[in-house]
């Protein structure tokens, strides 16, 4: 009998699964990595780069989040998707930038009608270090 119940259960609680994920769909990361720069030993850094494809409309997305820390972003629009870039600088950098302690896991905050949500990062890449 408790075989039954758990199997049951199981049932359940994996089919909710795969239905949240469909329902929360709202674009498709193709492609995510980030990159260290190194210019000299005060100006260094990474960029974070994501490749969506098959958002919804009237997403706007805020922000990234990388290692504990929230970035600005900006959006470059393609043909049939966008990339979000991040840049945070390490170091004495000369660079102004703007972020915030924001701990967690590797995400994108963005709102959709107005009501804010995240998605997390996976299979966030290294890529290979710039120097300049």
């Amino acid at each position: 009998m408790k075989y039954k119940v758990l199997f049951i259960l199981l049932i359940l609680i994996n089919g909710c699964k795969s239905l949240s994920k469909s329902e929360l769909r709202d674009f498709t990361i193709k492609d995510s990595y980030y990159q260290s720069w190194y210019l000299n030993e005060n100006e260094k850094g990474f960029e974070i780069s994501i490749v969506l494809k098959n958002i919804k409309p009237n997403i706007h997305f805020q922000s990234l989040v990388f290692r504990g820390v929230e970035l600005a972003i900006s959006i470059k629009k393609g043909n049939d998707s966008i990339i979000l870039s991040a840049n945070h600088t390490l170091g004495l950098s000369k660079l102004k930038q703007t972020f915030k302690i924001n701990k967690g896991e590797n995400r994108i905050i963005y709102k959709l009608n107005n009501v804010e949500k995240t998605c997390i990062i996976k299979n966030l890449s290294k890529r290979k270090t710039i120097y300049y």
